[in-house]
């Protein structure tokens, strides 16, 4: 606090170095807050995308272990999961693969908080 004699009397108040000091670091502070919050909803959206893909994933399982190796079913069952797919992920791909009686799935998509943009997957080996 700088003090100054004027009149007699003293004055007081802040000189402008101080209050540039003071809205430096009160911008800082903002700063990082913005930062946490961006880095709270990127980590929000992984997580929300990986629980999809696992249900997704769990609803296909289901859905062809009602088929019972019947092959229009387990196609119609396939399209329509391609098709939840691509509705629910942001350029979404999918990629089904069986041995056996094993199937392999894999879900990939574009996540929008990378720079550059990066691909996210989430892979699955079941048997339904």
């Amino acid at each position: 606090m700088n003090w100054q004699w004027i009149r007699g009397r003293a004055e007081k108040g802040f000189s402008l170095i101080e209050v540039m000091l003071g809205s430096l670091i009160l911008s800082l502070g903002l700063l990082g807050f913005v930062q946490a919050q961006l880095l709270s909803l990127r980590m929000s959206e992984q997580a929300y995308f990986v629980n999809l893909a696992d249900l997704k994933i769990s609803e296909l399982t289901e859905r062809l272990k009602s088929c019972s190796n019947e092959s229009p079913c387990i196609q119609d069952q396939l399209n329509f999961w391609q098709a939840e797919i691509k509705k629910n992920f942001p350029e979404g791909e999918e990629q089904l693969t069986r041995q056996g009686h094993d199937y392999q799935s894999e879900i990939r998509w574009i996540s929008f908080w990378q720079r550059p943009k990066q691909t996210r997957f989430f892979r699955l080996l079941f048997r339904p």
